[in-house]
């Protein structure tokens, strides 16, 4: 019963990610077009993913805006997923030894 228990910890560390994910998200969607750094902020907070894009995108010659974008969100949630899966596994330990 005590796998199952919630993670105060690991649900407040993945919000902190998912807003940063979303700040990011928003500051790419709303920069004007002549704005070419607006994305780096989700490139950073997808990596590594954006380097298995990178290599996708020479691989494959995909030059899709849209595809870039729906790769890195798709990062982005399996990122959160991690840290989630992460602070909770450390969270379990930390009980069991205490």
């Amino acid at each position: 019963m005590a796998d199952k228990k919630i993670s105060k910890a690991a649900i407040i560390l993945t919000g902190i990610y998912l807003l940063l994910v979303v700040a990011a998200f928003s500051l790419m969607l709303l920069a004007k077009q002549d704005e070419s750094l607006a994305g780096i902020y989700v490139v950073i907070v997808a990596m590594p993913w954006t380097i298995l894009l990178t290599w996708i995108t020479d691989t494959l010659g995909i030059d899709s805006i849209i595809f870039n974008t729906v790769f890195l969100a798709l990062g982005c949630i399996l990122n959160a997923m991690i840290i989630y899966s992460l602070i909770r596994y450390i969270t379990q330990l930390f009980r069991r030894n205490s």
